[in-house]
């Protein structure tokens, strides 16, 4: 994952750190479906590629979740 650290503030680092996860998220998306056709969706290949998106996933949603909300 790239790092910025120009960015002037916390929500700019924020924005562009979810970014990066967003495409980290649909390449492991990509590379799951593609192990699961190739292996199988039992494999302990498939397993690991989506153990690694469910931490991906969640560690976009705290960053989220630290922005502020729109009203």
């Amino acid at each position: 994952m790239r790092v910025n650290w120009i960015l002037c503030n916390k929500e700019e680092y924020i924005k562009y750190s979810l970014s990066d996860l967003l495409i980290k998220i649909n390449n492991l998306r990509s590379e799951l479906l593609e192990t699961a056709s190739r292996q199988g969706i039992d494999s302990v290949e498939v397993l690991k590629k989506s153990e690694e998106l469910d931490s991906y996933i969640v560690k976009y949603q705290q960053l989220r979740s630290k922005l502020p909300k729109n009203k």
